[in-house]
């Protein structure tokens, strides 16, 4: 769980510098699907907006948080587990 000024700015975002101003509340960094679960049932019972964010390379705005909500970062999800060729 992040919450420093200089962290919340920088999960807060993808790669868009338009006008809004960035104002996540708290950022989790989950290690597994079971986290993410665990995060996303936790919000929906408390009434807390999630801005999903991945790679942050969008440059539309999408992955920003302008009304503190909690970024969910997938950064720590970055292994392949398992490859189906088909």
């Amino acid at each position: 769980v992040l919450t420093s000024p200089d962290e919340l700015a920088y999960y807060g975002t993808d790669r868009c510098r338009d006008a809004w101003a960035v104002d996540p509340s708290v950022v989790v960094l989950p290690a597994d699907a079971q986290q993410v679960i665990h995060v996303m049932r936790s919000c929906h019972d408390a009434q807390v907006a999630v801005v999903p964010s991945g790679g942050r390379t969008g440059l539309a705005g999408a992955a920003t948080a302008t009304q503190g909500e909690l970024v969910l970062s997938l950064a720590r999800m970055n292994k392949i587990l398992e490859l189906d060729a088909n």
